[in-house]
């Protein structure tokens, strides 16, 4: 088995426990050139690193990003260990939130290990140890997103935790004594969405939480007291004279379950109260510095193009979500206001996934555009599946002139 150092470029504005530096580090890669191709397999194999070690399970993908499978399998931690599982900003996709994202499926922290998880798209987390868990997605079908056990320690911030099909409570403390402080996280679509039933001197504390939709209740608490404000639901069960209740959120492209909050939402933006570790951190899931104060949720909001039809087909700018792209005038003999402009290399407006188009026997894309450059090709336009599957329009290099050309073959 190959050892490597910690060389990797690590989450800003930094992943570790505080200045520790890790001998000891594990590369879990899809592409096959690390030490594991699965965290399982690197957990089963480095048992013997589990007391009174450090080690660091960096999970990549060499060959290009994978949505679907990076870690396939459960892995339970036992032991006193120092352990880290972390992958870098450039290997979080966030370009199919519609997707399962299956890295780290499910991980269990048991009694004795301190464990940091930062930045794993997984099925589901829980622990009886100590640890600490930001910049996560979480989709999970069935039972708890996120537990705390008896006796636990943990510290969980920066996430966004969603339903997918019947699963029960989202973030969940309801072990005997266990210590659980929730900041900034987003939980959507749960029977019940952040509960706490934690007794035997159980120490609670919630802050800039966003919960919404909930079948039941998005909060519940009906443990130890606990310290719960400046949180926000869609129903009117947040406690704490701060808190905020029946709000309505805007998300990026919720349909998508694209849940990363909307610059123009005036449920959760703006009304955070800055604290650590929040404070600490300075920077949300996707790495983006927080405003002051900071917003409510796993997510600060981002600039999106907004559709002013019923649709609500709201588009995100990327890569860069800050700049100001409405910046050239449109002509007169057009309308009025200001057209979008973009680099013509790797800026796109994503609108998420537009079922509408999936089925229709007909359809009409109508937008004014000018290129500044002819003979390049390039897109304006597409609904890509795969290869065979795609519905777009581009220009195409003919000469000294482009020409539109759309090809539809949707299945």
């Amino acid at each position: 088995m190959r050892r490597v150092t910690a060389s990797y470029p690590k989450p800003p504005p930094t992943s570790g426990f505080d200045t520790d530096i890790y001998h000891n580090v594990v590369d879990v890669d899809t592409g096959g050139d690390g030490d594991y191709t699965s965290l399982v397999a690197a957990e089963m194999a480095e048992r013997e690193l589990n007391h009174d070690k450090k080690v660091a399970f960096v999970c990549r993908a060499s060959t290009g990003l994978s949505d679907d499978a990076l870690v396939m399998f459960m892995s339970a931690f036992w032991g006193t260990t120092d352990i880290e599982i972390w992958q870098a900003l450039s290997d979080r996709s966030v370009t199919d939130w519609d997707s399962y994202y299956r890295r780290g499926a499910h991980i269990t922290v048991n009694s004795g290990v301190n464990m940091l998880i930062d930045g794993i798209h997984g099925y589901g987390l829980s622990c009886s140890g100590n640890m600490t868990v930001r910049n996560c997605i979480v989709r999970k079908d069935s039972f708890t997103a996120f537990s705390v056990g008896a006796g636990g320690v943990v510290t969980a911030y920066n996430n966004v935790l969603i339903n997918t099909s019947t699963a029960t409570e989202g973030m969940k403390a309801s072990g005997s004594g266990c210590t659980a402080t929730f900041y900034n996280n987003t939980i959507i679509g749960f029977d019940e969405g952040m509960k706490f039933t934690a007794t035997g001197g159980a120490t609670l504390k919630s802050r800039n939480n966003l919960i919404s939709g909930s079948a039941t209740d998005d909060f519940v608490n009906t443990g130890d007291a606990g310290d719960h404000d400046y949180n926000a639901t869609s129903d009117a069960t947040a406690t704490g004279s701060n808190s905020r209740t029946s709000q309505t959120f805007q998300f990026v492209n919720a349909d998508s379950r694209e849940y990363r909050l909307a610059e123009h939402d005036t449920g959760a933006n703006g009304h955070g109260i800055s604290e650590n570790p929040i404070k600490a951190y300075g920077f949300d899931f996707n790495g983006k510095s927080y405003a002051s104060p900071p917003d409510i949720g796993g997510s600060t909001a981002y600039d999106v193009v907004k559709d002013v039809t019923t649709q609500n087909r709201h588009g995100l700018m990327l890569p860069s979500w800050d700049a100001d792209r409405f910046s050239t005038d449109v002509p007169t003999e057009i309308g009025s206001g200001k057209s979008l402009s973009c680099n013509g290399t790797d800026e796109q407006l994503n609108c998420g996934l537009v079922t509408a188009l999936d089925t229709v026997s007909s359809f009409t894309i109508s937008f004014w555009m000018k290129q500044e450059t002819l003979d390049v090709k390039g897109g304006l336009f597409a609904k890509i599946v795969d290869g065979n599957n795609m519905l777009r329009a581009r220009t195409w290099v003919d000469g000294n002139k482009s020409s539109p050309r759309v090809t539809r073959v949707m299945p």
